[in-house]
């Protein structure tokens, strides 16, 4: 706000104290320049209260500072401990995506298993990819099932869709492409894009359910509005095959 200056309003007064004499008189002056004192007082007090009430606006609205991961996991370890499913999983991402000092699979692999013993289903996912990619334990693909197929049951998407894919595949498991089909229908409903475009390709194909053209149309169109960064939308309809991409590609 520009800063007031007192002695031009002082010279400003007195051309209005000759001003007013001569038009109405001195008897009129007296009362007439005490009234615009006071609007002038009440002025410079809304003023002052207008850039106290900015300043603490300002305060009030400085940005945060930027997280800490190390303070974080601090603070995570001690839900995690006290049992905390969630915090428990987020502190098992930290140590897996390297936002703390190396990359701790063994601790990940921890702190996972313990939120999936409590029917975490992104847990049960993230401890499933670790079994089937060798990472902190030794590769198992049958305790890799175990724990897709509870993520799936627990209604987590992207393990419906990726334990369609290894039943689409045999992958790790016996083909079975009913099951697949069972999978991708139910992360598909729940607009995984993924999941609509891999039920898309299991129409069009006719595996584990009567081959319809219209469907796999409806799938793949709807796919495409789920999702229209997508890398299927590149291949398109006629040549796109049963894709996994989920989180668990980003487990290197």
């Amino acid at each position: 706000m520009k800063a007031f200056h007192y002695p031009l309003f002082f010279q400003f007064l007195e051309r209005f104290r000759a001003f007013w004499a001569r038009c109405f008189g001195h008897g009129c002056l007296c009362w007439n320049v005490q009234l615009f004192g006071c609007l002038f007082a009440l002025l410079l007090s809304s003023c002052d209260q207008a850039k106290q009430d900015l300043s603490t606006s300002e305060d009030e609205y400085e940005s945060p500072e930027p997280s800490n991961p190390v303070s974080e996991s601090e603070q995570l370890q001690e839900s995690a401990e006290a049992g905390s499913a969630d915090a428990q999983f987020d502190l098992g991402v930290l140590h897996i995506k390297g936002e703390l000092p190396g990359i701790k699979y063994e601790q990940a692999l921890n702190w996972f298993a313990q939120a999936a013993n409590q029917e975490h289903a992104k847990a049960q996912f993230y401890l499933g990819a670790m079994y089937e990619n060798g990472k902190g334990v030794e590769m198992d693909h049958a305790k890799a099932i175990k724990w897709f197929t509870s993520s799936a049951e627990n209604g987590y998407p992207i393990a419906q869709n990726h334990l369609g894919w290894m039943l689409a595949n045999g992958k790790g498991i016996a083909q079975d492409h009913e099951k697949a089909v069972y999978w991708f229908r139910k992360a598909a409903e729940k607009k995984y894009s993924v999941a609509q475009a891999n039920l898309s390709t299991m129409y069009r194909d006719g595996k584990g359910v009567r081959s319809d053209l219209r469907l796999a149309r409806t799938w793949w169109n709807l796919a495409l509005e789920s999702d229209s960064d997508s890398a299927f939308r590149e291949v398109g309809f006629k040549i796109f095959q049963l894709s996994r991409l989920t989180e668990i590609d980003s487990i290197e």
